[in-house]
């Protein structure tokens, strides 16, 4: 192993940049991961279908493309003309059976203007003349907000009732962890410092989400799942000579001493292997569970919540977030009969509600109990189900982890091994992608 000049330890898809960017360097690169294939979580599941059977995403399925990151990259990569766009934006958040409402224009659930007429139909009359009040008070100093969690801001600024219909159903359903656990400075950088710039949360809002429509307007994904675009990137790293092993678990840097390393792994699994002391308490990581089902309903077949919906806790449903795959792309609506559908469904909460462990009959049986209320029809008959288990899958940001993560990156310059993932650029592949350019500078690698 030693005739190789770097070693990426993990295929996820930071990883696979990472080795792109060093054959661009002119080293050469072999990559582990201690699965079978790469993609990290990004990965594909087969559901049988009336026509025989279709291969969809089982992770990651979508890319912001807020930005030029993501153009760039599939320009590098010469795969631009495989990149799907939803067939539908207007996901919905699900407050109870009763009340389900589109998202209103905003920036993670925080409306860009208190006098969306949408709002009327969310939040009461009383919550909305409170919320033109709070926010138009002078913001909390600096070392005030540094301490708040996502939650406790928009309360501050909006009232109770934004986080609960609206806020905490959209961070619970991007990161995993609820708004009221998760620091805002920590989580959402670009908000803090667009609020202190305009003195508004609102107009901050406003700010950052610009001229794009409604959330998920700025998604992209791929032709066929996103997982083809990681084939299409192994495959191509794979002629450049870029060796991989898979089932190749790495216990010790030690065995690497005489080569160059990036890590491009999780933040538990960096800490492991930095041998640096362990917090159990840190709670670095949110598992994620997600059912896939196979339906059948003529009911459906008028979409009644678009492209999917985020769940809010109060709900009181297991599920926190759903999506409805043939409405949201074509590709998959193209293979299915009229009144076949594939719907995803994300399990459990934070840590504490995790749906981790439990069995798939279990979790089987509470998709059709919430499917019928959440999506408001009654005529769904499963077909079949697939359970993906993701433990520890997303980064949870909260301002001890991010204090854990800046150590761990001291830690690694001065051993001079590269750190790369989610816990340096955030969750998303979006941060993955604008991290990556950030390394390269304004070099383009030629893939």
């Amino acid at each position: 192993m030693n005739k190789f000049d770097r070693v990426v330890i993990g295929a996820g898809f930071s990883g696979l940049l990472a080795a792109f960017r060093a054959v661009g360097r002119g080293e050469t690169v072999a990559v582990f991961d201690s699965a079978t294939s790469a993609g990290g979580l990004i990965q594909q599941v087969e559901m049988p279908i009336n026509k025989g059977s279709i291969k969809v995403d089982s992770g990651a399925e979508s890319f912001s493309i807020a930005g030029a990151g993501f153009e760039r990259l599939v320009n590098d990569l010469g795969v631009g003309d495989k990149v799907a766009y939803p067939s539908r934006n207007d996901a919905r958040i699900v407050n109870s059976s009763e009340q389900k409402y589109k998202i209103p224009h905003g920036y993670f659930g925080i409306p860009a203007s208190l006098n969306d007429v949408e709002l009327d139909e969310i939040i009461s009359k009383a919550a909305l003349d409170l919320a033109r009040k709070l926010d138009s008070v002078s913001p909390p100093k600096s070392d005030e907000l540094a301490a708040m969690t996502i939650a406790q801001l928009v309360e501050l600024r909006l009232g109770s009732e934004f986080v609960d219909k609206l806020v905490d159903p959209v961070i619970a359903g991007i990161h995993g962890s609820s708004a009221r656990d998760l620091n805002v400075r920590a989580t959402l950088p670009a908000l803090i410092a667009s609020f202190q710039e305009t003195g508004s949360l609102t107009e901050a809002a406003s700010a950052l989400r610009g001229n794009v429509d409604r959330p998920g307007s700025a998604v992209a994904g791929y032709e066929g799942g996103v997982f083809r675009l990681v084939e299409e990137m192994t495959n191509r790293l794979k002629q450049m000579g870029v060796h991989f092993e898979f089932d190749r678990v790495v216990s010790d840097l030690d065995e690497f001493s005489n080569q160059k390393i990036t890590l491009a792994t999780s933040l538990v699994a960096a800490q492991k292997l930095f041998k640096l002391p362990s917090d159990d308490s840190l709670e670095a990581q949110v598992d994620s569970t997600l059912v896939i089902a196979s339906v059948e309903s003529n009911q459906l077949n008028g979409l009644p919540l678009g492209s999917g919906a985020l769940v809010s806790a109060s709900s009181g449903y297991m599920t926190k977030a759903t999506t409805h795959l043939n409405a949201k792309w074509k590709w998959i609506s193209n293979d299915l009969a009229s009144n076949e559908h594939l719907i995803r469904f994300s399990l459990g909460r934070a840590r504490r509600e995790s749906a981790i462990g439990v069995a798939d009959e279990e979790l089987f049986e509470r998709v059709r109990l919430e499917a019928s209320d959440i999506y408001g029809v009654s005529d769904i008959r499963f077909k079949s189900m697939r359970t993906v288990r993701w433990p520890s899958a997303l980064y949870r940001p909260s301002e001890e982890v991010k204090n854990f993560s800046a150590q761990l990156q001291t830690h690694a310059e001065n051993l001079g091994v590269e750190v790369c993932g989610s816990f340096i650029s955030g969750n998303g592949l979006l941060g993955i992608i604008r991290d990556h350019h950030e390394r390269m500078g304004n070099e383009s690698v030629k893939i």
